[in-house]
């Protein structure tokens, strides 16, 4: 699917490096399984397991406040991993798509994705691809075009 607001403003050969560079994002963000996630989910899972536990043995807390104590537990542990998540699939998501700007530009030349993306970015439609629902954790294009030519120097 290519999006509606750049139907008919871009070349052929403008499109080549932009979508090679959402393939490649693609192929590298697809699925949460990635080793980045894996190793900060399992940690959260186990500890959640391993807290509530060692809470009730150390506190040795009596049936009436148990329930609240776990409640809070709970809460307070859904409340920081889930910071955590968001936190790692935004730094991930980032990062993705600067290496797929990379590597559509070892592909096609860096020129080439950087004058697509300068005339995206001076058609002024502040294009930003909407890939999980309204939450997007993608650079916008003026992020990428600094990032591809920070790497250039």
């Amino acid at each position: 699917m290519l999006p509606e607001r750049l139907m008919e403003k871009l070349t052929p050969e403008e499109w080549r490096p932009l979508l090679a560079s959402g393939i490649l994002y693609y192929n590298r963000f697809r699925s949460l399984n990635s080793p980045y996630l894996k190793s900060l989910v399992l940690p959260l899972a186990v500890g959640m397991f391993v807290l509530i536990p060692a809470l009730f043995v150390t506190l040795r807390v009596s049936a009436p406040y148990s329930i609240w104590l776990l409640l809070g537990v709970l809460v307070s542990w859904t409340i920081f991993s889930g910071y955590l998540l968001w936190r790692s699939l935004f730094v991930e998501s980032k990062r993705a798509r600067f290496e797929a700007d990379e590597k559509a530009a070892e592909l096609f030349g860096r020129d080439a994705i950087i004058a697509t993306l300068t005339k995206i970015d001076s058609l002024n439609l502040d294009y930003k691809p909407l890939y999980i629902g309204r939450l997007n954790y993608s650079p916008n294009i003026r992020q990428r075009l600094e990032h591809l030519k920070k790497a250039d120097s």
